[in-house]
Order: structure tokens, then sequence, then C-alpha cells
């Protein structure tokens, strides 16, 4: 296949009007024929607390998979502060992105049926959560979209913290030690560990995953000094022991914050580009491994002879 010549529009509303979060939109330009392109929210991190959908890493995932026939819509969310948590309006805006695809489904050219997240670091956090945790018939605050689904049929965790208790503080190298970071995470719950444990559980993938959760990507640098690599190690073993379907990739001399593409300072042994897209065509396109590794041949031998 050649890739997809793609569209990207910005700063539009997907929330109602007393929210100054935007997203924006990569598609292609000319839809395929048929039920529609799966939709994919990106999720950016920045410790929940900073950050913003149009970040380098952001744009190249939704140009790599907008080009792949995915139509993408990178969102902020709300971001915490010392004075103001949070959870859990950050993942209920997530879940207003699901419906803002499925509502607009037929002017977008989507496949209401088959939506996907992805993120990384605090925004691989809550891809996880999106996954793993039941999405609830409507946002507790109210909802622009009444009645539209608002669950998630896969996600791609790239280096995010699956459980809050235990992110571990690491070596210069990479290796976690015993030593845990809990200040981002307060400020994002507004509360300590010991306070509310309760409410730290409820919001961590890994603890919460169940065997109707969504299937789960989880890439990871094990060079990664932020978010350590244990992180993923666990929350895989977790979804292998509930009989969710997984699949777990560590990046040897790979760092935090890493994209689709080539990076000199992150060399990837992998192409990590090629392993995301054959998760989403697999799992909300139905192809076969093998039909989804032809498909991705096809699209580099284009780009090859552009």
């Amino acid at each position: 296949m050649e890739p997809y010549q793609i569209v990207t529009e910005t700063a539009l509303r997907y929330l109602p009007d007393n929210r100054q979060e935007l997203m924006d939109l990569y598609r292609p330009i000319e839809m395929p024929t048929g039920t529609g392109c799966p939709g994919i929210v990106i999720i950016h991190g920045g410790g929940w607390h900073a950050g913003e959908r149009g970040a380098a890493r952001e744009i190249n995932i939704g140009t790599n998979l907008a080009r792949m026939g995915y139509v993408c819509m990178s969102i902020d969310y709300l971001l915490s502060t010392p004075e103001t948590p949070s959870w859990p309006r950050n993942i209920e805006d997530c879940r207003c992105a699901a419906q803002y695809l499925r509502a607009n489904a037929e002017t977008l050219g989507v496949d209401p049926d088959n939506i996907g997240a992805i993120g990384g670091s605090a925004g691989g956090h809550l891809a996880a959560c999106l996954t793993t945790m039941p999405s609830g018939e409507e946002d507790p605050d109210g909802t622009l979209y009444p009645g539209v689904d608002r669950s998630f049929q896969a996600g791609a965790d790239l280096y995010g913290i699956a459980d809050l208790f235990h992110w571990r503080v690491t070596d210069d190298d990479g290796t976690p030690r015993e030593e845990y970071r809990y200040d981002a995470t307060t400020q994002m719950l507004g509360v300590s560990h010991t306070e509310a444990p309760e409410l730290w559980s409820q919001a961590s993938p890994q603890l919460q995953a169940s065997p109707d959760s969504a299937p789960t990507m989880i890439l990871h640098g094990k060079s990664d000094t932020c978010v350590d690599y244990q992180q993923s190690i666990d929350f895989a073993a977790r979804l292998d022991e509930i009989g969710v379907e997984n699949e777990l990739i560590l990046l040897e001399g790979v760092a935090h914050t890493f994209h689709l593409g080539a990076r000199e300072n992150t060399p990837s042994p992998i192409d990590v580009r090629e392993r995301v897209l054959s998760f989403f065509d697999r799992h909300l396109r139905g192809l076969s491994g093998d039909e989804a590794k032809a498909r991705y041949a096809a699209m580099l031998a284009s780009e090859a002879n552009c």
C-alpha cells in the first residue's frame, strides 16, 4: 500500500465550552472504502501536570498512524496543580475523546467499533487505564455526548506507570531500586498513598486489570531513568496471569520519551513503528500478523520509492 496523504486540523474543541483544553486531528485525506478507519486517541505525557497535545512525540505518532489509515486525535486534558488534583477528570477527558470520535464517525470516516489509545509516560499510564478499567456509562460531570460509547478496544502504553505505589527511583543506567517516587502522583490524586490507598489502587491499571481488559501493548526502554522498566514487566506479568492479551517489548539501551521514529540519542534495536502499527492493525482492523506485516512492508517499499 502507499501511505495515505494526510491532513492535520489543530486547536479544535471536544469538551464543553467552559473547558480550555483542545485537540488536534490527523487523518487521511481520502478515506478508504468500507466501514471507515479505526480511531486512536493520543495522550501526551508530562507527569500529569505538564505537557501538551502538539509536542514532537505526539505529532510523530499522529502523523505515522494517519499515514497508515488511522484517524488520530491528540488531546489536551486536565492537568494537576499543587492546589488542584486532576484525577479522575483527566481520564474522563480521554473517554470524552472516544465519544467525540464516535459521535463524529460519519464526518471523520471513523469506524466507531474500533477505537484505540496510545500515550507516553503519564499518557502511557492513562492509556493503560483506558484498556484495563471499565469505562462507565456516562461522564459523572456531564457530557456533550450522552449515550455514546466511551470504551476502548486496544491501547499502547509507552513507558507508563502501571502501579502507582511502586514507581521506583533508578540508578543512572536505568536499573530500578527499592526506593519510590510519590510526589507527582500525590499531586495528581490530591492525597498521599498512606492517606488514601484505595484511591491510589483505583488509579493503578495493573491493580485494576481484569479478564475483561482490552488488548494492551507495553513498550519500555531499559535505560529509562524517569519511569523504571520494572513497571512494564510487572504490568505484563499481571495481564498474563489473568489472561489478557498483551505484548511487552523491552528496548536495550533506550531511554525515556522515544516515539515511532528513529532518534540518534535513543537508538532502537527494533522498528518501533512497525510493532505499534502491527498491534493496532491486528486489534483494530482484524488483520492477521502476516497481513499486518505485509501491509507495513508495502508501505516501506512505497516510502523508499518516493
